[in-house]
């Protein structure tokens, strides 16, 4: 089995607490339209815009972090798709694929 490293890019479970803190924070076009034009969207902010996220599903991540080699609890830095990423602190390596909250590495071709 790899050993986490630094930089090494795995694969991350969403659970349903990630897609739920994702998807409130993400938001779309026409919706900042109708904040721009009723005065309610605050001066330099960003917005988070990308398509929905869901539990189970699997999004690729970098380590940042590596806090325990034996256990492989590492923070992830996962990458979805849009214009936002999604910081997971602490997770562990799993030996099952797509077991939500944990990451895997990704399957050699």
């Amino acid at each position: 089995m790899d050993t986490p490293k630094v930089g090494r890019i795995v694969h991350y479970t969403l659970t349903e607490q990630d897609a739920a803190e994702i998807n409130r924070r993400r938001t779309s076009g026409p919706r900042i339209a109708e904040r721009l034009t009723s005065g309610h969207w605050p001066e330099g902010a960003q917005a988070h815009i990308g398509n929905q996220v869901s539990v189970g599903q699997v999004v690729p991540a970098m380590i940042v972090a590596v806090w325990d080699l034996l256990s492989g609890r590492c923070n992830l830095k996962c990458f979805l798709d849009g214009t936002d990423e999604f910081w997971a602190t602490s997770r562990e390596v799993s030996s099952e694929p797509e077991t939500a909250g944990y990451w895997n590495w990704p399957p050699r071709d």
